[in-house]
C-alpha cells in the first residue's frame, strides 16, 4: 500500500448510530488518494463490528482499536499526533460529519496552491 496524500481519521466512540453514513461521505469523495482509519476508542456498541464490515467492502480504510479506553480528548489528541507523523495532510472526523463529493479534493486543492499553509476549512451550511 503506497502512502496517500491525505490520511482520514475518525475517532470514535460509539458511533453505531451515524458512523455509516459519514463513512459513505468518505468513500465517495472525487479525491481517490486517502486512507481513513476508524481510531476505535473501546466502544460498547455495534461500532467495532460496523467498522470491520466497513473495512472489508474498501481497502482504503481500516480499524485501529485503542488499547484501553481513553478519554474523548486524549483519543482526539492520540488522532492529531498520528495523523501529523504519517501523512502530508490528515483530516479529523467525527462519527457524524457529513460533506459533499468534492470535500477533499476543495481541501487539498487550498493546501496545495499555498505551500506553507497548515489548514484549510470546508465551508458549513
Amino acid at each position: 500500500m503506497h502512502n496517500p496524500k491525505v490520511l482520514i481519521l475518525f475517532p470514535i466512540y460509539n458511533g453505531e448510530a451515524t458512523m455509516i453514513e459519514s463513512l459513505d461521505c468518505i468513500a465517495n469523495q472525487d479525491y481517490p488518494d486517502f486512507r481513513a482509519i476508524i481510531v476505535d476508542n473501546r466502544s460498547t456498541d455495534a461500532t467495532g463490528e460496523i467498522a470491520r464490515r466497513y473495512c472489508e467492502k474498501d481497502d482504503r480504510f481500516e480499524v485501529m482499536t485503542q488499547d484501553r479506553h481513553l478519554s474523548a480528548v486524549e483519543n482526539f489528541i492520540f488522532c492529531m499526533t498520528y495523523g501529523r507523523d504519517h501523512s502530508d495532510y490528515f483530516c479529523l472526523r467525527a462519527c457524524d460529519d457529513l460533506s459533499s463529493r468534492n470535500y477533499l479534493s476543495e481541501l487539498v486543492k487550498a493546501l496545495d496552491e499555498t505551500p506553507g499553509k497548515l489548514l484549510a476549512a470546508p465551508a458549513v451550511k
